[in-house]
């Protein structure tokens, strides 16, 4: 009975972690990858010119240049910014292209942010300008040199339909979101059948507790007594 107890101890904590560590991946990448997928995937591909690049000043966030300079030493999070600036063409609904000249940002590894919503648009005379972060600083050059930033490169991007200014360098592919939501939901029904069978097991143990037949010890004895007897 013990040694079921410890047993019954263990897969409770199991699932338990499993529940637990499925919930806060299922949210988590929940927030992180499929959203910005679902926001994203209906924007179309084109193909992206880079005119020049520079490197903005050490400012507290790229979405933010009018701070002033004084104000980035207290701000923990100061990057460089890569402002690759871009022309790419725009299919509109009569089937004329539209040439736009933008500046988009390569940002973490080889991709910008996914999320529209961390991108701001600016107005420079009659060109659009679009800002994101630079979050690995020690691939400055290596962005800048081989990947986004050369003059003459081109590369895939895509841009939003319902404001064509605004553009990605990269969409969270579909594998990437079946994954997402797969794994964690996966350790989720774990958790939860583990649950499910322990309390099946508990339920049985006590169906079979209150089934065993009661036993009469005094009726027992007595006919031990007489069988003594009749030898």
């Amino acid at each position: 009975m013990k040694r079921r107890l410890t047993c019954s101890v263990k897969y409770f904590c199991l699932g338990a972690f499993l529940i637990f560590l499925g919930s806060v991946l299922l949210c988590g990448l929940g927030f992180t990858v499929v959203l910005p997928h679902e926001a994203t995937r209906d924007w179309p591909a084109v193909t992206c010119h880079v005119v020049n690049s520079i490197f903005s000043a050490r400012i507290c966030s790229c979405e933010h240049q009018e701070r002033d300079v004084a104000d980035t030493r207290q701000c923990l999070d100061s990057y460089p910014c890569l402002h690759i600036r871009v022309t790419y063409n725009v299919n509109t609904a009569s089937g004329n292209q539209i040439g736009f000249n933008s500046t988009t940002i390569a940002a973490n590894d080889i991709t910008a942010s996914n999320d529209k919503t961390s991108l701001e648009m600016h107005n420079l005379s009659q060109n659009q300008t679009i800002t994101g972060s630079l979050y690995r600083s020690w691939a400055d050059e290596f962005f800048k040199t081989r990947l986004w930033g050369y003059p003459g490169q081109t590369f895939p991007c895509y841009y939003d339909p319902e404001d064509v200014t605004q553009a990605i360098l990269e969409r969270t592919p579909m594998p990437q979101m079946i994954h997402a939501i797969l794994w964690p939901s996966v350790f989720l029904v774990t958790g939860i059948l583990i649950w499910f069978c322990l309390w099946i097991g508990c339920w049985e143990v006590d169906m079979e507790k209150y089934s065993q037949p009661s036993i009469d010890r005094s009726k027992g004895t007595k006919q031990h007594g007489i069988k003594l007897i009749v030898s």
